[in-house]
């Protein structure tokens, strides 16, 4: 695997995140031409060109992060807390919550600044993206082409040529049995060339306001998004409180607190889980 510095994590977390947008990622699986996108954006960013097989190891991995993540910012109060708000633990809770994961003990001075490209990553991957549109892309818009149109226009004033019949060398009348071939005329050039100019216009007006019209849905969306990611952090947070007022912790009870954290990978559990407390507080 290759070696993953914060920097390079967080920039493949962030192009990870724009497919998701893109709807290149639905269910949590990512499309081929996804993955083709994450390894050509990447290398354009940073100069290092990896298989789709070391970003999908690398994304296995951060999946563990962001749990261990988790742990951290949400069951803080189980753990006590130090005075710059990290958790309180002792060097052996740090060496067997990080077996195998060495680089997760420098998460004790601090979470890794690209948690929240890891947020986007891992909460409601299934987005449908029918309707994104990123502000900031490159790519223009695709919109048919009016050459084709413009040339058949033109060609209806236009009259074929027809084959002259050469004089006969023995007659110099001129009634002549020759056929005459018209040209356009340049009355009939200006008005196709000014018809073209006339559609360019309105199909660049439609583009324009087209584009502003998604840009506003766009912002609709990302605004939606934020307040759904923003309701998901605090029932999590809410389950966690609510098992650690149950006695529910990592260290008293690692089953139990495994099964609080499959509870708070989905949305429809946690509103189980949390209906009688709901319930109790209505009444």
């Amino acid at each position: 695997m290759a070696d993953w510095s914060p920097g390079h994590t967080r920039t493949f977390c962030e192009i990870y995140g724009m497919q998701i947008d893109n709807g290149n990622c639905k269910m949590g699986a990512m499309s081929k031409s996804g993955w083709d996108d994450i390894r050509s954006r990447f290398f354009a960013a940073t100069g290092r060109l990896h298989t789709t097989e070391q970003f999908s190891s690398k994304f296995r991995n951060l999946k563990q992060e962001w749990q261990f993540c988790n742990l951290l910012r949400y069951c803080a109060s189980g753990l006590g807390i130090n005075a710059d708000g990290t958790p309180a633990t002792d060097d052996e809770w740090w060496k067997t919550h990080t077996h195998g994961h060495k680089s997760w003990r420098e998460f004790r001075n601090g979470l890794p600044s690209y948690l929240e490209y890891m947020d986007r990553m891992f909460e409601h991957v299934a987005v449908d993206g029918s309707t994104s549109f990123v502000a900031a892309a490159t790519n223009p818009i695709e919109v048919p082409s009016s050459d084709d149109e413009d040339a058949d226009e033109e060609a209806e004033h236009l009259t074929p040529l027809s084959p002259s019949t050469p004089r006969s060398s023995s007659s110099k009348r001129s009634g002549s049995t020759s056929t005459t071939a018209h040209s356009p005329s340049k009355k009939s050039k200006g008005a196709a060339a000014r018809e073209a100019a006339s559609n360019m216009t309105r199909h660049n007006e439609l583009l324009s306001d087209r584009t502003k019209l998604l840009k506003t849905l766009w912002q609709e969306r990302e605004e939606r998004e934020e307040a759904t990611r923003t309701e998901h952090r605090r029932r999590v947070k809410q389950v966690y409180n609510l098992a650690a007022e149950l006695g529910v912790s990592a260290e008293t009870t690692p089953h139990l607190f495994h099964g609080v954290m499959r509870i708070v990978e989905n949305d429809n559990r946690m509103g189980c889980s949390l209906r009688p407390q709901l319930q109790k507080g209505s009444s």
